[in-house]
């Protein structure tokens, strides 16, 4: 039998490079992600930690307020749901975070992406990159 050591790390909340977060835009616009933002405001202090279970498991025990009031979003992408939903909403047993900051230039490039889906001449432009640079 061989001793196993486990350390207790933590990830460090960065912002993304402007390609990851230009796909996360495009993947939100398409669908493909849930994020605390789905969730009604009423509903939102005690199911986040229901929808995104390691959120109620401790994931945030080893940051400090400080690290955990830059976190401007909790998020995962759909095909990674459990089976089971609670309250209408997906279970989900792993999630990402995105900074404050992040969240706040995603946020304003999803609006502009969503309008730009409305009308068909402006479906071949993809301009998200220049969008989240402003």
């Amino acid at each position: 039998m061989t001793e196993e050591t486990t350390e207790n790390t933590k990830a460090t909340f960065e912002d993304m490079p402007e390609e990851e977060l230009a796909k996360f835009v495009l993947d939100f616009c398409d669908g493909k992600i849930f994020s605390s933002a789905h969730i009604s405001k009423e509903q939102d202090g005690h199911i986040l930690g229901m929808v995104f279970m390691p959120l109620s498991l401790g994931a945030l025990s080893n940051y400090t307020e400080e690290e955990i009031k830059n976190i401007g979003l909790v998020y995962e992408y759909y095909d990674k749901a459990g089976p089971r939903g609670i309250n209408d909403y997906p279970m989900f047993f792993s999630c990402r975070m995105m900074t404050s900051g992040d969240w706040a230039k995603a946020s304003q490039a999803i609006k502009r992406e969503e309008e730009r889906r409305k009308d068909p001449e402006n479906s071949k432009l993809n301009p998200i990159l220049e969008d989240l640079r402003k």
